[in-house]
């Protein structure tokens, strides 16, 4: 089949980010299938940065959209109904170039990734469309709503809030305008069952590259804990800024001589400014997170608001790195409380957890081992893609019945 894939971000990196799970839909599908791709970036991307891509796609188109337009598409957009991520992407240079592929050739099936690229649906007559929604954004606008509702900047909640309604108004229509739709788990799919229709969803989950995080055996430091996420996206910051200010302090009076690291790009202000205390250190952007991953004797995931399933959570537990979570960063994955993890919601308990890994090398190797075997089993990207490929199959089989009907009806015809 000939495959479009339409997303907001060029996927040109094996890890990290949003990106990761369209890199591998289309790496295990362009086994079988032509892959063509359309995508956004905010600046021309570098050649040597495509090198992965290009191993799977036939054809890559990338058109740029400056931020700058982008914030002048939400500032117009203030007032409209539909979310400001979706007024973000508007781009009439997009819509003109899928004519003009569609002008030059025809394709077997539609993939959007993201609610954001919903709204150029329109520009399709008749071909199958799958909307790939990865996660509940309106879910993830709600919880961070209520967890900050006495938000010193008001403005902040009141645009939090409306943003919320915007999505679910959203997600219940996108939903309707796609054969199928993705979602990266059960959670995500029952909390948009309140107010859409879901009878064309599938849960489609994560998984994570085992030959990029190799299992690690190695020596590391029983007094260094890290925090990995991308640093501009607020679930993220959120999580800092809670485990600092409910949880640190607990681990800080059990083993004073610990010290904690956070990784990932983009750190706002607020969150450079705990490096004021000289046990704790704000890397921003590193090219390689496994070092970091390797030294830390544990992985925390204190997330309180967002929605999805959590790569840090796969990835520190394919590389032999033990977690400690909050019930809701390990929502969406099937695992056993002091077996391949540690969970809690309350922060001395959490900070026990965090401190017994700490302190008791034996336990850490054992659960250690235990969460790589799970990963193993259950959370590959092969094995994460095959609910994808048996839709895609379903769509190929019945565009073949679809042909052999049309060169039947045209030899009755001839006749």
């Amino acid at each position: 089949m000939k495959i479009l894939f339409l997303t907001s971000r060029v996927p040109c990196r094996p890890v990290g980010g949003v990106q990761l799970r369209v890199f591998n839909f289309i790496r295990v599908l362009s086994r079988k299938h032509d892959i063509t791709l359309l995508a956004f970036a905010d600046q021309p991307v570098p050649a040597d940065e495509l090198q992965w891509l290009r191993r799977y796609v036939r054809k890559l188109e990338i058109i740029v959209l400056p931020r700058l337009y982008s914030y002048v598409n939400c500032l117009r957009g203030l007032f409209s109904d539909k979310p400001l991520q979706v007024h973000y992407y508007e781009s009439v240079e997009l819509r003109r170039r899928l004519m003009e592929i569609l002008r030059r050739e025809k394709f077997d099936l539609i993939y959007f990734h993201l609610i954001r690229m919903a709204e150029y649906s329109d520009v399709f007559n008749g071909e199958p469309k799958i909307l790939d929604l990865t996660d509940a954004i309106s879910m993830n606008y709600e919880r961070t709503c209520k967890i900050h509702k006495d938000h010193p900047f008001k403005f902040f909640h009141t645009a939090q809030k409306i943003e919320s309604l915007r999505l679910r108004h959203y997600e219940a229509a996108a939903v309707k305008r796609f054969d199928r739709n993705l979602i990266v788990s059960r959670s995500d799919k029952n909390f948009i069952s309140q107010f859409a229709d879901v009878s064309r969803m599938d849960v489609v989950g994560q998984g994570v590259n085992l030959d990029y995080f190799n299992f690690y055996d190695g020596p590391y430091d029983e007094s260094h804990i890290v925090f990995l996420g991308t640093m501009s996206f607020l679930p993220n910051q959120d999580a800092v800024k809670y485990f600092h200010k409910a949880i640190w302090p607990h681990i800080k009076n059990r083993m004073p001589q610990m010290r904690w690291q956070v990784v990932g790009a983009n750190p706002s202000s607020e969150i450079l400014k705990l490096q004021r205390h000289p046990d704790i250190t704000v890397t921003g952007s590193v090219p390689d997170i496994r070092p970091y991953m390797q030294r830390a004797v544990v992985s925390i995931c204190p997330m309180r608001v967002g929605s999805g399933v959590k790569g840090k959570v796969f990835e520190s537990m394919a590389l032999g790195t033990p977690v400690v979570s909050t019930t809701l960063g390990v929502e969406g994955l099937d695992v056993q409380q002091g077996e391949e993890i540690f969970i809690s919601d309350a922060p001395e308990e959490f900070a026990r957890y965090v401190c017994l890994l700490a302190q008791d090398a034996q336990r850490r190797a054992q659960m250690a081992q235990k969460a790589r075997k799970l990963i193993e089993q259950k959370y590959t990207w092969d094995l994460a893609a095959q609910p994808l490929e048996r839709i895609v199959e379903s769509f190929e089989r019945k565009n073949g019945t679809m042909h052999r009907r049309n060169i039947a009806h045209a030899m009755a015809g001839a006749e």
